[in-house]
């Protein structure tokens, strides 16, 4: 966040503004994303890489993922923006409201997850890390 802030004032972006709060969203997602590519090309690739593909991921998976991630926090935002201002104000979060959400929160890492997890996996973080967080994804029974 120290980063994005900095670069906000060095191109005049006022805070409390649509143009602010957007570019900073997409640039701290863009330092995360870095970061996740820096760790991923170090990666060993013990077993190889997978059939058809001919060159290491490179972090492409993370770039995806990532990036993707602020343009769903962004779509998300606006179409809360579009009811809350069809409704003349804000709208009190009800239960089926809050489902949805929670809903879109599953689908959302459902389709994009695997872009985080198997470039990782792939990697050899999967073999590194047999016996934290990844034991979750092979409870889950999700394959990669």
């Amino acid at each position: 966040m120290m980063y994005s802030k900095a670069f906000l004032s060095l191109i005049n972006l006022k805070p409390q503004t649509y143009a602010y709060r957007y570019t900073q969203l997409y640039i701290v997602f863009a330092i995360s994303t870095f970061i996740h590519i820096i760790i991923t090309s170090t990666l060993p690739y013990p077993n190889g890489l997978p059939e058809g593909k001919n060159t290491p991921y490179a972090g492409t998976d993370q770039i995806v993922f990532f990036l993707s991630q602020a343009v769903a926090i962004h779509v998300e935002d606006t179409i809360i923006g579009f009811f809350n201002n069809s409704s003349n104000g804000k709208q009190e979060k009800t239960l089926p409201m809050k489902m949805l959400g929670w809903m879109w929160l599953i689908l959302w890492f459902g389709m994009t997850g695997r872009y985080l997890v198997d470039e990782q996996t792939i990697g050899g973080v999967d073999e590194a890390m047999s016996k934290s967080q990844f034991r979750i994804v092979r409870w889950l029974g999700i394959e990669f």
